[in-house]
């Protein structure tokens, strides 16, 4: 939402498989108002596409795929259960 009137304004944010965190992000977009253009690519594009082109993407670890890019983390606030009940 954030971006849709204006798309070139939007980072690339890719998932892998099938989707790992695609709903995690959207609400995340959503809720943050992030510029997110979410994508989700076989391993191999997943894999690549970061390499050649600034953009989010979930990692994890110990999984060396991006290290040699020394990825900085993106930090969400922790989730505030009682906030939500209240």
């Amino acid at each position: 939402p954030a971006c849709r009137q204006n798309p070139d304004t939007c980072i690339p944010v890719i998932d892998g498989g099938d989707g790992w965190l695609l709903d995690v992000n959207m609400q995340r977009a959503a809720a943050y108002n992030m510029p997110f253009a979410l994508a989700v690519g076989t391993w191999d594009h997943y894999a690549s596409s970061p390499t050649g082109v600034n953009m989010l993407m979930y990692w994890w670890s110990p999984d060396t795929t991006f290290i040699d890019l020394s990825p900085t983390p993106v930090k969400f606030p922790e989730n505030d259960q009682e906030g939500w009940l209240a």
